[in-house]
């Protein structure tokens, strides 16, 4: 299993870098993905 996309939070490993890390706001639009 694997993640589409590369996730990392900031973190002292990378700097703090915010550059990989972002919310997907795309999803709360994605209907199939909601509870009924």
């Amino acid at each position: 299993f694997g993640h589409p996309e590369w996730i990392d939070f900031p973190r002292e490993g990378n700097g703090w870098s915010y550059d990989k890390c972002r919310r997907q706001w795309n999803l709360v639009d994605t209907d199939h993905l909601r509870y009924k």
